[in-house]
């Protein structure tokens, strides 16, 4: 008898565990899915930049014209400064 209730009481939260554990599965996809996405809309983001390391700073300075320095003169080769409206 007392085995009888005990597994009416411990159904349902077998059954919720359950629905649980497959809700958790289903977010836990969800989330590598949207990293993924994240990761690959940061990259696009990023695909006409580019990173120098080792450029000192002072302040004040004007960081473009200090990369176009670096550019002409270090790496001979020539770019534009870009403006953009906003």
């Amino acid at each position: 008898m007392v085995n009888a209730v005990i597994q009416d009481v411990v159904k349902p939260l077998q059954a919720e565990i359950t629905s649980i554990k497959s809700e958790v599965d289903m977010l836990k996809t969800r989330l590598a899915e949207t990293k993924a996405m994240a990761n690959d809309n940061e990259q696009y983001s990023r695909r006409n930049n580019i990173r120098l390391f080792g450029l000192t700073e002072e302040a004040g300075e004007d960081c473009y014209d200090v990369v176009l320095g670096f550019c002409e003169n270090d790496l001979k080769i020539i770019i534009t400064r870009m403006r953009t409206e906003l």
